[in-house]
């Protein structure tokens, strides 16, 4: 396993936490312009998911809301639909 595949968590739709935050997610992207589908939606939730389990926290409302908060802040969503091959 290499050290790329080890700083790597891989959130599944079963995960317990995933419809929680899958929820919290849109309700903070629900006022943005962002043309997000229901995959996107889902993919940047995996992915918030991944990196608040990745730095050790849970995936708690304070959490999922702060980062996904942060995505919008740090204005994710070029980079975000440019790794997806969308823009």
């Amino acid at each position: 396993m290499t050290e790329t595949e080890m700083n790597e968590i891989h959130i599944l739709e079963d995960d317990p936490d995933y419809a929680f935050s899958l929820d919290i997610v849109k309700d903070v992207f629900k006022d943005e312009l962002y043309d997000l589908t229901e995959e996107d939606l889902s993919d940047l939730t995996k992915e918030i998911m991944s990196m608040i389990r990745l730095i050790g926290g849970e995936c708690d409302e304070d959490n999922v809301r702060f980062y996904a908060n942060e995505y919008i802040n740090k204005n994710f969503y070029y980079r975000f639909k440019k790794v997806r091959g969308q823009l």
